[in-house]
C-alpha cells in the first residue's frame, strides 16, 4: 500500500509539472556557433541570425514533425558567405525535431533532423 501511495504521491507532482520542454519562448544557439532560432507560436513564425544576416519565415510544427518556410534575410553581405549559406541550406531540409533536458549539465538541446531521420542541427537552448 505504501508503495502504490508513493507511486501515486509521484505521478501527482510530477505530472503538475510540465516537464516537456517547448520549443517555443526559447532562444536556441547552434553549437559551435553564433547562429541562432527562435520561434514565435502564435504567429507560426521563425526567426534567428545565420551569422551574417536576420532570417525570419513561417514555420509549420506538430507533434514531432518541423518545416521552416518561406525564407526572407537582412541583405548584408559578408566577407565569407559559406556559414550563413550552409545554415539555410540545412534549415530547409528540416522535417523533425526532438527536444532533450539533460539533467546533470542542466542543459536544453534541440535537434533538428532531415526527412531520413538523420540528425543535421543541433541547438542549445540559450540562457
Amino acid at each position: 500500500m505504501k508503495k502504490i501511495l508513493g507511486i501515486l504521491t509521484c505521478f501527482v507532482f510530477v505530472g503538475c509539472t510540465n516537464k516537456t520542454q517547448s520549443i517555443h519562448h526559447n532562444e536556441w544557439i547552434l553549437n559551435g556557433s553564433n547562429q541562432s532560432l527562435a520561434f514565435d507560436k502564435n504567429e507560426k513564425n521563425f526567426y534567428g541570425f545565420d551569422g551574417c544576416n536576420n532570417i525570419f519565415g513561417k514555420l509549420k510544427l506538430n507533434k514531432e514533425g518541423i518545416n521552416f518556410q518561406n525564407f526572407n534575410s537582412t541583405l548584408k553581405l559578408c566577407e565569407d558567405m559559406s556559414k550563413p549559406n550552409e545554415f539555410v541550406h540545412l534549415l530547409k531540409k528540416v522535417s523533425f525535431y526532438k527536444i532533450n533536458n539533460a539533467n546533470k549539465s542542466k542543459l536544453t538541446t534541440l535537434h533538428l533532423y532531415d526527412k531520413s531521420r538523420q540528425e543535421i542541427l543541433v541547438f542549445t537552448q540559450a540562457k
